[in-house]
This record gives C-alpha cells, sequence and structure tokens, in this order.
C-alpha cells in the first residue's frame, strides 16, 4: 500500500474539521423563551359564559433575552373561541389573540405555544360566570367648548364588572379624545374628534382605570382626565 504524505494527510483532517463545525452552526436550531407580557397579559380574568374577555391574552418572545420579532406563536383553547389562532410577535416579542369564552361556567384554559421554546406551552386561565343581564349602561359626556370647561362628566364613576361604559361628544364639542393612562384599557378612542360622536369600551376586569384627553389633560389627573372604579360587586 502506497503511504500518504503527512503533510497531505493534515491538510485533509484539517479541510474536515472545518467542514463539520461549519456545518453544526449552520444547522443550530435558535433557542426562544416565551412567558406571559409583563403587563397586560390578559391572564386570570373574569366574564360571563359566551362574552369576549376584555383584555387579550398577551406573551412575550425573547431570544437571548431580547424581543424576538417574527416568531409564530399558535393558540389552543377547548373553552370557547380564540381569534387568531397564529399570530407573529412583533418588534417588542408581543404576540397576542382575544378569548371568548364558550357555554359552561368555571375556570377554563388556553395555552399559548412555540415550537421548542423554553416555557412552552405557557397556560392562561379565565373564570366564566353564570350570564346575567347586562349591567345598566353608563355615559359619560365629553365637554368642551360647548358645556363650559373641558371635561369629562361625571369625572369618575363606579360600574360593575361586564359594564358597557359609553363616551358621548355633544354637539359644539371639539377636539377630544380618551386615552388610557396605561396604553390599554380603556384602549382609546384614537384621534381627536368632535361631536357629534361616541366611543365605547366593556370592563371586564376588577381595578382603577384613569384616563385622559391628549388635547387638554395627561395622566395621574392632570387637566381633562377621568377615572372609572371597575368592582364585582354593588
Amino acid at each position: 500500500m502506497r503511504a500518504v504524505p503527512r503533510r497531505r494527510f493534515c491538510l485533509a483532517l484539517l479541510v474536515a474539521f472545518a467542514a463539520a463545525c461549519n456545518g453544526n452552526d449552520s444547522t443550530a436550531p435558535p433557542q426562544y423563551t416565551i412567558e406571559k407580557a409583563p403587563q397586560k397579559s390578559g391572564d386570570q380574568q373574569t366574564a360571563p359564559v359566551g362574552t369576549k374577555l376584555g383584555n387579550n391574552l398577551r406573551v412575550l418572545v425573547t431570544r437571548d433575552g431580547n424581543p424576538a420579532f417574527g416568531v409564530s406563536v399558535s393558540w389552543f383553547t377547548s373553552e370557547g373561541a380564540l381569534n387568531p389562532t397564529a399570530s407573529l410577535s412583533d418588534a417588542d416579542g408581543i404576540a397576542a389573540t382575544s378569548w371568548t369564552l364558550g357555554p359552561t361556567t368555571g375556570t377554563k384554559a388556553a395555552t399559548a405555544n412555540v415550537t421548542g421554546a423554553i416555557g412552552s406551552p405557557l397556560a392562561f386561565t379565565a373564570q366564566a360566570t353564570p350570564e346575567q343581564p347586562p349591567p345598566s349602561a353608563v355615559t359619560i359626556e365629553v365637554l368642551g367648548p360647548s358645556g363650559g370647561a373641558n371635561r369629562f362628566d361625571p369625572v369618575t364613576v363606579s360600574v360593575l364588572v361586564g359594564t358597557t361604559v359609553t363616551w358621548h361628544w355633544p354637539s359644539g364639542s371639539l377636539g377630544h379624545n380618551v386615552v388610557a393612562d396605561d396604553g390599554l384599557n380603556p384602549d382609546g378612542s384614537g384621534a381627536l374628534a368632535d361631536g357629534e360622536h361616541t366611543y365605547s369600551f366593556t370592563f371586564t376586569t376588577p381595578g382603577t382605570y384613569r384616563y385622559y384627553c391628549a388635547n387638554h389633560g395627561g395622566a395621574n389627573g392632570i387637566g381633562m382626565s377621568g377615572i372609572v372604579i371597575v368592582g364585582t360587586t354593588q
């Protein structure tokens, strides 16, 4: 048998080793982590059977501790309906879906899944209560300059979970909107508007919700602002 020159043999080993290393690097799958969104994840809400929860379910997807964009999150529940059933994470790593409860009462479960991710599947729960007559509707007037100073009237309202609050801009109301202090609840009326105009939001989670007009107020009760207090009992 003819001997292979030592130099040629060593060179062949180096080429094979480099090819193996490059192959491992190119095929290594990304390692994602999925967790509930740090703010307003939508977990543990309460609502009557057959109704859509007021807050979306929201997850945070990261890679190496940084928000991961464009990762597919699949959503599943056997207790109602999720829309959409698959969504992509945005630039902040957030993916979301809405949840409409089914017809039976009790604790309900839903999951968010990212294939191969740490923390997947991620569980959410909701409490479905017996169907009840809808609480009395509540209307808040959005005033100024008609009706006097720029203001919400009444400034503070107390309602039950499941109540729909409607903000009404009467004729002569100019340049107002509704913006949540936390940017989420209520979800906001959009651009500044003149009357006649209305905006409605249904509150499904107990708590104290502050809001303001971007044109005449600010967060934390500055200027044209208001409060909705949501409870579970009269």
